[in-house]
């Protein structure tokens, strides 16, 4: 029997379980009543918003959630907003969209808002249902509200992510300039729209410049107005730096800036203070190179590196944020069977830990073209080790250096404990591989972080869960 739907405030009832509820958000009734019932046959506890404006105003409240279901079209608040809204409000919400409508666009819209999954109907209720539970334990048990930015700083486990975003979100409150490193395919280009999205220059489109897209001879031209021939009559004005006021100037591979470049870019960042030129443009740049290094062989100005970090985004590779894998695959599996109209098929355990235990130096775009490989090639809706591709070694792109055990220890605790830390290191931090170099168990090795305390280990990779939801029993054949 489906519960009646409502869209006043829910019953003080509900509140008294220990486990957070799940809120569906759907202005059809006969919906609303259907998916309440899929999930407390599940057993799993339910509110019921017929109206947008009532679940804001219940999570404004205070209340914790356990997971939120929301229909896109509802009468009056566009669904996504309503996504929006409450991952602003909860902390670490899971967020499900399900909806008739069957738009790329809109899915990666609701994906990028900090949508969990996004199901189209009709969808298999048993997939929706591992989902949820799946999403309500990784996310133990229940969100509330929390600071602003929460969602996305809550949804990433990693705190070298974490990092990242809250520097980021330092720096969009201001109008200084930004340099984001970080290793090839990282996201640094999303971490430059994450800040101008958030910044006062969000009204205007965010300008963007690749300097590895233009001669060396043409960067100068282009930025300043300065023509390389000392023939040319090229107002400085010109140049893009001077020509974008009030907007967001995204400047990617600085290091290939040559140095007149860069003392033209010191001159301009000299003159160009927030106080006297107001509608100037924020400069944000990043860099895949080690710009330190690069300072200390003349090739980079110092004076230019501490103009542009006035912020400094770092942002990690794949392989030092392996924490964040299960979250980064569930997104690409969506995005790829929204874009191919495919059914979500579910990762097995197997697969998961191969995954986990690979390196990745191709970082998010190795990611992406393994997931699509996978999707793509498995024909009983399960992702196994035999679906995956071969995965490329360790070392093949830019991977952390191992570190050198200094001379001089006096005790076979201090050699231990700076052997696993250069181990640790050279491995991007991956306990599995860890074990493998020192050649001793993967037990042993959690057991040493913890003696030597290192920090807090997760659980080793045979605890963990499907990134998806729980494995399925293959079919027989």
């Amino acid at each position: 029997m489906n519960p009646e739907p409502t869209s006043h405030e829910p019953p003080a009832w509900a509140e008294q379980d220990r486990t957070a509820p799940v809120w569906i958000v759907h202005d059809d009734a006969e919906t609303l009543g259907f998916l309440r019932g899929l999930m407390e046959n599940a057993g799993l506890h339910t509110l019921a918003f017929s109206k947008a404006h009532a679940v804001l105003r219940h999570a404004r409240s205070g209340h914790p959630a356990g997971a939120v279901l929301i229909d896109l079209s509802l009468r009056d608040k566009d669904g996504i907003e309503v996504l929006r809204e409450l991952r602003t409000l909860i902390t670490d919400l899971p967020c499900f969209i399900v909806t008739a409508q069957h738009d790329v666009e809109t899915a990666v819209q609701a994906m990028k808002a900090g949508a969990e999954d996004y199901f189209v109907k009709p969808f298999d209720p048993a997939v929706l249902v591992g989902a949820v539970e799946s999403a309500i334990a990784r996310h133990g048990g229940g969100s509330t509200v929390g600071t602003i930015g929460g969602g996305i700083n809550g949804r990433w486990k990693s705190v070298a992510m974490r990092n990242a975003i809250e520097t980021a979100t330092r720096a969009s409150r201001a109008e200084s300039p930004v340099v984001i490193t970080g290793p090839y395919n990282t996201g640094k280009r999303a971490f430059a729209k994450y800040i101008h999205d958030n910044s006062t220059f969000a009204g205007q489109p965010m300008q963007v410049l690749n300097l590895g897209t233009l001669p060396t001879a043409q960067m100068e031209a282009e930025l300043f107005g300065i023509h390389p021939s000392p023939c040319a009559r090229t107002k400085p004005s010109s140049g893009l730096l001077n020509r974008h006021h009030g907007k967001t100037f995204y400047l990617e591979q600085i290091e290939l800036l040559g140095p007149q470049g860069q003392q033209y870019l010191v001159d301009w960042l000299n003159h160009h203070d927030p106080a006297s030129s107001p509608k100037r443009c924020r400069l944000i740049v990043s860099s895949a190179a080690d710009l330190p290094a690069l300072i200390a062989t003349d090739r980079f100005r110092r004076d230019l590196w501490y103009l542009l970090s006035v912020y400094h985004v770092d942002v990690p590779a794949l392989a030092s944020r392996v924490e964040d894998l299960p979250l980064l695959l569930e997104d690409a599996i969506t995005l790829i069977c929204v874009k191919r109209r495919l059914r979500r098929p579910t990762m097995t355990q197997q697969a998961l830990e191969l995954l986990m235990d690979h390196s990745w130096p191709g970082n998010l775009s190795e990611l992406q073209s393994v997931i699509e490989h996978a999707v793509t090639h498995t024909r009983d809706g399960l992702i196994g080790p035999g679906d995956l591709p071969r995965l490329e070694p360790g070392n093949i792109g830019a991977q952390p250096s191992a570190r050198m055990i200094p001379l001089g220890l006096s005790s076979i605790d201090e050699i231990t404990k700076a052997s696993l830390e250069a181990a640790l290191e050279a491995c991007g931090g991956n306990r599995r591989r860890t074990a493998q170099r020192l050649k001793v168990s993967l037990r042993t090795v959690y057991n040493m972080i913890r003696r030597y305390g290192l920090g807090n280990p997760p659980k080793p990779a045979t605890s963990k869960k499907a990134a998806a939801s729980p494995p399925k029993k293959r079919p027989k054949r």
